[in-house]
């Protein structure tokens, strides 16, 4: 995963939150299975876990995939 790719990500979440505060989002940190290539440091995932659901999956395996909809699925029941 790119840093650019995640501060691009990161920017249309605060546009989106900007048009619909009440709107719910998960953070899909993709490509699991090649995390040794990832450029995003391991401390930006914590403190954006802070704030937001972070889910790290891989689009190859399938990992992660179906904890992010149940995670999305849990933050839309009132």
């Amino acid at each position: 995963t790119r840093e650019q790719t995640l501060r691009t990500a990161i920017d249309l979440l605060l546009q989106s939150r900007s048009l619909l505060p009440e709107a719910q989002a998960v953070l899909l940190v993709n490509k699991l299975d090649l995390v040794e290539r990832w450029e995003v440091a391991p401390s930006t995932l914590v403190e954006l876990r802070k704030t937001l659901a972070v889910i790290e999956t891989s689009a190859l395996s399938g990992d992660g995939v179906e904890q992010a909809f149940a995670e999305l699925a849990r933050s839309l029941d009132p």
